[in-house]
């Protein structure tokens, strides 16, 4: 993700070298102005990822969007296609990303907006397929990030092999805090004793408290051709009503199974 971040910076950049070279592709655009495509060459692709940019601008000549399209080098690193940076009095007040395909089968969503305050600090973000919200943060500090689960399987049983003198727990520091968009099951079930020694498993590997007292039941997943134990925390159980979530979670791996350490979830 710190590469899709950079581009932010990259843009604006590249904009101060290229404004000479603008072309006007509309006289009269929806906000009443005109509109400039710039097309880079390759030694300014090269060095920005960039490789066209529009601009649109209102009656009055302000800048409102500023869209670009990276290259596809870029793309094949980062996984976005394209950024917008819509703006308002000069300061940009949203930024816009889509992702490919290939990005958005692993990771289940295909459109990031980013917003900022009056300083230019970004203050929410909100993930999207298509249009359909999958979920927001607040916090600069969310770390959950949004990973197909059939993908973070094949990544944590990656060379597994059973132990025949006992269970083999898989814990991840790469894949440790996940979204993911699922359809809950309706069937609240009690944890067992291998439910609670997972969650004592990842809370000594990680360094967490206790997190026991906060689960009570459990119940299954939906994604894609599978199913998962999803242990839901006990005051949220009046909510799992048998509908589509994205889930906020700590996955762990039991003898191959991938289990669900639930931290929330928000309904789609």
């Amino acid at each position: 993700m710190k590469r899709i971040v950079l581009i932010i910076v990259l843009f604006l950049f590249t904009m101060s070298i290229i404004s000479e070279e603008m072309r006007l592709i509309d006289e009269n655009n929806i906000y009443g102005g005109r509109t400039f495509e710039s097309l880079l060459d390759y030694n300014e692709q090269v060095g920005s990822g960039i490789s066209r940019i529009v601009r649109y601008f209102d009656s009055e000549d302000n800048a409102i969007i500023i869209e670009a399209t990276v290259t596809n080098e870029f793309t094949a690193r980062t996984g976005m296609i394209k950024q917008i940076n819509h703006i308002r009095n000069d300061m940009v007040e949203r930024y816009e990303k889509h992702f490919s395909e290939q990005f958005e089968a692993q990771h289940d969503f295909n459109k990031m907006i980013e917003e900022t305050n009056h300083t230019g600090e970004i203050i929410r973000k909100a993930w999207y397929h298509n249009d359909i919200l999958l979920d927001y943060s607040r916090s600069i500090d969310d770390r959950f990030e949004f990973n197909n689960l059939q993908y973070l399987e094949e990544e944590y049983f990656l060379g597994y092999e059973p132990n025949e003198r006992g269970d083999v727990i898989i814990l991840s520091a790469k894949y440790f805090r996940i979204r993911l968009v699922i359809r809950f099951g309706t069937e609240l079930i009690n944890l067992s004793d291998s439910d609670f020694r997972n969650m004592r498993s990842l809370s000594a590997s990680f360094g967490f408290q206790s997190m026991e007292h906060l689960y009570r039941k459990k119940v299954r997943i939906f994604s894609g051709n599978s199913s998962y134990w999803f242990y839901v925390q006990t005051e949220l159980e009046p909510f799992v009503l048998g509908q589509k979530a994205t889930i906020r979670y700590y996955p762990i791996g039991l003898n191959k199974e991938m289990y669900l350490i639930g931290i929330g979830f928000y309904d789609i």
